[in-house]
């Protein structure tokens, strides 16, 4: 009887395991809250602008600030702004925006959006190679950018059980997110260090948070606690 309630427990704390990021894996398009469904037209790093066509085929261009926030497909912040590889004609976004100024710009999966135009290769076969390597360059570096986002994950709390310390946070794109928080791991509320931990009372829901992980988003290294912000949309 002892050794079948221990394996029942060990499936059980497996099963846990699971569900702590059985929400990654959620609807890879989720319904964005005033959202502009689009896909890029061109980008201007210098001028800071993004130019898009709408689901509607209207052609629009946003101006994005240093208060833009830039979302990945799974919820983590773009870090290379910009100039990540993900920003070139043809790629799915969905913007947020207050007039003409995007204030949160969400990248779709690399996998679900069109490569960037390449070179129209000439009649010899030695044109077709180079063609093929860049193409594959990259959506490797799209790949990248992608588990890249997963170091800084935006959002607000949605519930936090002290006991068990999981924290589930509401991403920007409106999905769900599960983390396991180490007691010891470091809480900064209004860029000040907790000296209370995860047990500070900022910690509650509705809270806006980053949560920093460790390479591949796996562990939580460190939790940013900040004043929330009302979204607009326009």
């Amino acid at each position: 009887m002892r050794k079948y309630v221990t394996i029942l427990l060990g499936a059980s704390l497996c099963a846990g395991g699971s569900l702590a990021r059985a929400d990654d894996k959620s609807a890879n398009k989720p319904e964005i809250k005033g959202g502009i469904e689009a896909k890029i037209k061109s980008v201007d790093v210098d001028n800071h602008t993004l130019t898009v066509t709408t689901s509607q085929g209207r052609q629009r261009t946003f101006k994005v600030t240093e208060d833009t926030v830039l979302v990945g497909p799974r919820g983590g912040k773009v870090r290379r702004h910009l100039k990540d590889p993900r920003f070139h004609e043809g790629f799915s976004v969905t913007i947020v925006a207050d007039g003409n100024t995007a204030s949160e710009v969400h990248l779709g999966f690399a996998n679900e959006s069109s490569e960037p135009a390449s070179p129209t290769p000439n009649s010899k076969a030695k044109a077709a190679q180079p063609v093929a390597t860049n193409s594959t360059k990259h959506a490797a570096a799209k790949k990248q950018a992608e588990e890249d986002d997963e170091e800084e994950i935006l959002g607000h709390v949605k519930s936090f059980d002290a006991s068990r310390r999981i924290l589930v946070v509401t991403l920007l794109n409106g999905n769900t997110r599960s983390f396991i928080l180490a007691k010891s791991v470091p809480v900064l509320v209004r860029g000040r260090t907790s000296k209370e931990g995860i047990e500070d009372p900022a910690l509650k829901a509705g809270a806006a948070v980053t949560v920093i992980t460790d390479e591949g988003g796996k562990k939580v290294r460190e939790l940013k606690i900040s004043e929330a912000k009302a979204r607009k949309a326009g």
